[in-house]
């Protein structure tokens, strides 16, 4: 090998090993750019679109672990887009930086109580409660939980917080405090709420409730997984 090519050998290599140690710094992790790209992310909200959001939420993310603002946004945006393993992935993560996020407690909440494991349920439903004290979504689940282990009247108690307000369990409410009305010896409560679904135009639901006062049976599609909805925070 001649010098002119073993110069421009030299100078090739060089230029690589320049490129390589730019290229390394510049995906080096670095809080400050954690927090920078949040912003980023934050400020454009309304004026990008969402994967570029979540492209600024993903460097913050990579520069700093820790960033508990851009994660949670991050799971919020897999929830909505259905990506429910990542969505609780992230929810997890959330609750182990910070106790702050009612909506991260009920999610997990959720996925416990899929799992039959009320006990953990409970807590997390409990803490959701605590971050946010009108959270009605807890409300129901707490109630199914304690219709569930048989404690009725603590049941009912949860239910009627929320009986009458519209949201995603509107017609779900006044049923299942039918049911434990019923099973705590109250029939004559358990039938106001069989009229209450009549008048709502849920007569469907009123047959279910009637059936199940006269067979002490539960429907089919009231078991406890098919009165689980998904939930996709605003």
């Amino acid at each position: 090998m001649n010098m002119r090519s073993t110069r421009i050998l030299l100078y090739s290599l060089a230029v690589f090993l320049i490129g390589l140690y730019c290229y390394s710094k510049k995906v080096e992790r670095n809080p400050h750019y954690g927090i920078l790209f949040y912003r980023l992310g934050k400020n454009c909200s309304g004026r990008c679109s969402i994967a570029e959001q979540k492209d600024y939420y993903q460097k913050a993310v990579y520069h700093d672990p820790s960033l508990v603002d851009a994660l949670y946004n991050l799971a919020i945006y897999a929830d909505r887009e259905g990506e429910d393993a990542r969505a609780l992935q992230l929810f997890k993560k959330v609750i182990d930086l910070s106790s702050s996020y009612h909506v991260a407690y009920f999610k997990v909440g959720v996925d416990f109580f899929l799992k039959n494991n009320l006990e953990n349920a409970m807590q997390s439903f409990d803490e959701a409660i605590r971050c946010k004290y009108s959270y009605r979504d807890a409300f129901y689940y707490v109630g199914r939980i304690h219709e569930i282990r048989g404690e009725y009247k603590e049941a009912n108690r949860f239910y009627r917080r929320i009986l009458g307000q519209r949201n995603k369990y509107y017609y779900w409410v006044p049923l299942r405090l039918g049911i434990s009305n019923y099973m705590s010896g109250d029939e004559k409560n358990a039938l106001k709420y069989v009229y209450r679904l009549r008048e709502l135009k849920r007569d469907d639901l009123a047959d279910q409730l009637e059936q199940f006062m006269e067979t002490g049976k539960y429907p089919e599609y009231l078991t406890r997984i098919n009165l689980t909805h998904s939930i996709h925070p605003m």
